[in-house]
Protein backbone atom coordinates (compact mmCIF):
# COMPACT_ATOMS: atom_id res chain seq x y z
CA UNK A 1 0.00 0.00 0.00
CA UNK A 2 2.87 2.88 0.87
CA UNK A 3 4.79 1.50 -2.43
CA UNK A 4 1.77 2.24 -4.38
CA UNK A 5 1.11 5.55 -2.71
CA UNK A 6 4.49 6.32 -3.05
CA UNK A 7 4.78 5.19 -6.78
CA UNK A 8 1.58 7.65 -7.51
CA UNK A 9 3.22 10.43 -5.58
CA UNK A 10 6.82 9.65 -8.04
CA UNK A 11 4.40 10.17 -10.98
CA UNK A 12 2.69 13.11 -10.03
CA UNK A 13 5.86 14.91 -9.65
CA UNK A 14 7.26 13.53 -12.51
CA UNK A 15 3.93 14.91 -14.54
CA UNK A 16 4.08 18.05 -12.26
CA UNK A 17 8.21 18.55 -13.74
CA UNK A 18 7.22 17.51 -17.16
CA UNK A 19 4.55 20.60 -17.08
CA UNK A 20 7.11 22.71 -15.81
CA UNK A 21 9.70 21.99 -18.22
CA UNK A 22 7.44 22.16 -21.32
CA UNK A 23 6.11 25.76 -20.04
CA UNK A 24 9.62 26.96 -19.63
CA UNK A 25 10.71 26.36 -23.33
CA UNK A 26 7.33 27.50 -24.44
CA UNK A 27 7.83 30.89 -22.29
CA UNK A 28 11.78 30.72 -22.13
CA UNK A 29 12.38 33.89 -24.52
CA UNK A 30 9.42 35.76 -23.11
CA UNK A 31 10.28 35.44 -19.57
CA UNK A 32 14.29 36.48 -20.07
CA UNK A 33 12.89 39.34 -22.34
CA UNK A 34 10.58 40.09 -19.22
CA UNK A 35 13.62 39.34 -16.60
CA UNK A 36 16.54 41.75 -19.12
CA UNK A 37 13.59 44.71 -19.14
CA UNK A 38 13.16 44.71 -15.33
CA UNK A 39 16.87 44.58 -14.82
CA UNK A 40 16.72 47.66 -17.25
CA UNK A 41 14.65 49.65 -15.67
CA UNK A 42 15.66 48.71 -12.19
CA UNK A 43 19.36 50.16 -13.16
CA UNK A 44 17.62 52.91 -14.78
CA UNK A 45 15.67 53.70 -11.79
CA UNK A 46 19.02 53.67 -9.34
CA UNK A 47 20.85 55.34 -11.99
CA UNK A 48 17.81 58.00 -11.56
CA UNK A 49 18.43 58.04 -8.11
CA UNK A 50 22.23 58.11 -8.15
CA UNK A 51 22.24 61.29 -10.47
CA UNK A 52 19.71 62.97 -8.06
CA UNK A 53 21.99 62.75 -5.13
CA UNK A 54 24.48 63.59 -6.80
CA UNK A 55 22.98 66.88 -7.84
CA UNK A 56 21.67 67.29 -4.65
CA UNK A 57 24.55 66.83 -2.81
CA UNK A 58 27.14 67.80 -5.54
CA UNK A 59 29.16 70.58 -2.89
CA UNK A 60 29.61 68.23 0.09
CA UNK A 61 30.61 65.85 -2.00
CA UNK A 62 33.45 67.83 -3.83
CA UNK A 63 34.23 69.45 -0.09
CA UNK A 64 34.63 65.77 1.45
CA UNK A 65 36.77 65.15 -1.66
CA UNK A 66 38.56 68.43 -1.30
CA UNK A 67 39.49 67.80 1.87
CA UNK A 68 40.77 63.83 1.90
CA UNK A 69 42.84 64.96 -0.87
CA UNK A 70 44.35 67.79 1.32
CA UNK A 71 44.63 65.02 4.57
CA UNK A 72 46.31 62.81 1.80
CA UNK A 73 48.47 65.57 0.61
CA UNK A 74 49.51 66.06 4.40
CA UNK A 75 50.02 62.96 5.73
CA UNK A 76 52.68 62.42 2.43
CA UNK A 77 54.49 65.64 3.55
CA UNK A 78 54.60 64.75 7.35
CA UNK A 79 56.09 61.23 6.23
CA UNK A 80 58.65 63.20 3.75
CA UNK A 81 59.52 65.78 6.30
CA UNK A 82 60.01 62.51 8.88
CA UNK A 83 62.07 60.63 6.28
CA UNK A 84 64.10 63.49 5.26
CA UNK A 85 64.45 64.46 9.12
CA UNK A 86 65.70 60.65 9.54
CA UNK A 87 68.28 60.60 6.70
CA UNK A 88 69.32 63.71 6.45
CA UNK A 89 73.27 63.05 7.55
CA UNK A 90 72.89 60.50 5.00
CA UNK A 91 71.07 62.48 2.09
CA UNK A 92 74.02 64.81 3.02
CA UNK A 93 77.05 63.22 2.43
CA UNK A 94 75.89 61.35 -0.32
CA UNK A 95 75.73 64.74 -2.14
CA UNK A 96 78.78 65.74 -0.83
CA UNK A 97 80.40 62.62 -2.40
CA UNK A 98 78.62 63.09 -5.97
CA UNK A 99 80.14 66.41 -5.92
CA UNK A 100 83.37 65.45 -5.06
CA UNK A 101 83.36 62.64 -7.84
CA UNK A 102 81.84 65.90 -10.28
CA UNK A 103 84.74 67.28 -9.42
CA UNK A 104 87.39 64.85 -10.26
CA UNK A 105 86.18 64.18 -13.31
Amino acid sequence: MNSNKRQRRNENKDEVNSYQRQYYENHRDEMNSNKRQCRNENKDEVNSYQRQYHENHKDEINSNRKQRRNENKDEVNSYQRLYHENHKEEMNSNRKQRRNENKDE
